[in-house]
């Protein structure tokens, strides 16, 4: 059996990716302990 390539699959599997779901939103607990040069990533 062979394994297929991604590109096989189109790009269906990945159109509902945005730009938020690139980053992990920071935790509060460590925005907290620094809040001058923590900041939350865009969208969280």
């Amino acid at each position: 059996m062979r394994s297929k390539l991604q590109a096989d699959f189109g790009t269906a599997k990945v159109s509902n990716v945005g730009t938020k779901d690139r980053y992990y939103p920071i935790p509060f607990d460590e925005v907290k302990l620094n809040p001058d040069r923590m900041y939350q990533n865009p969208r969280y």
